[in-house]
């Protein structure tokens, strides 16, 4: 069975799942999940999948503001996205070169520069302003420097729609963070908790089992009482009972 999850990368607490429908896609869930949350005044994160005119319409009905990913599966947008960035922002010598935001950071043997490029001319691009309350598209370039034998860089360049307002620096912050969602959820279940290598398969039981590992994932994060790897918290919360009941009741009391 799939899950669909919201995750709020600053507090890195999972605040909802909903079950794909069996013979459909990620996307038939989204609906379900943002029904039961309270998203007024939030940026929403989504991958290219999500990329979708009713998954936006969605949101915004939710006065809340989307970062969709584009990619091909919107392809006609994307290809010009790329074409009008690269001809007016990233090639050498292009009259817009300046980015709105440029950044950098050094850590895990890399360096890191991100530069952010804003697009805000709807007409600019074909199809644009069909997109519910959009106001701009993002390119995201991120040049990696790191030493493997020798130093060498690589460079990716993404392509955003967001109903967001003109702060270059929150959108670029969001992109970043979105990979929260990978690093500090998906691989922490799949590593710390088994979650892919769970047999468990009856629908209400996996789903059941996949709230209260988020559950668990959450409390034990929350304990800052103690400077402990998540797995060791884990295993004294299994081995005392006092312990665990002290996560719960730290949790109720905040």
């Amino acid at each position: 069975m799939q899950l669909v999850s919201a995750y709020a990368t600053e507090h890195r607490i999972t605040l909802g799942q909903a079950a794909v429908p069996p013979g459909a896609g990620e996307r038939a869930a989204v609906p379900a999940l943002l029904d039961g949350l309270d998203l007024t005044g939030c940026l929403v994160t989504l991958d290219a999948g999500f990329c979708q005119k009713g998954i936006a319409r969605e949101i915004r009905a939710r006065d809340a503001d989307y970062l969709l990913c584009l990619k091909g599966n919107q392809k006609r947008l994307h290809a010009a996205a790329r074409a009008w960035f690269e001809a007016r922002c990233l090639a050498g010598g292009a009259p817009d070169y300046l980015p709105a935001d440029d950044s950098a950071d050094a850590g895990h043997g890399r360096l890191v520069r991100r530069r952010v490029f804003v697009c805000r001319d709807l007409d600019a691009l074909p199809g644009l302003r069909a997109w519910p309350d959009v106001r701009a598209v993002l390119a995201v370039e991120t040049i990696r420097g790191h030493r493997r034998g020798r130093f060498a860089t690589t460079r990716e360049v993404r392509h955003f729609l967001t109903s967001a307002g003109p702060d270059a620096v929150r959108l670029g912050r969001a992109v970043r963070n979105h990979w929260r969602v990978e690093n500090g959820l998906h691989r922490v279940l799949d590593v710390g908790f088994g979650e892919d290598a769970c047999r468990v398969r009856e629908r209400r039981a996996a789903r059941n089992l996949a709230g209260l590992r988020r559950i668990a994932l959450h409390l034990a994060r929350a304990d800052h009482a103690r400077s402990a790897s998540l797995r060791r918290k884990r295993k004294q919360a299994a081995w005392d009972d006092t312990y665990m009941a002290q996560l719960i009741q730290a949790d109720i009391m905040r």
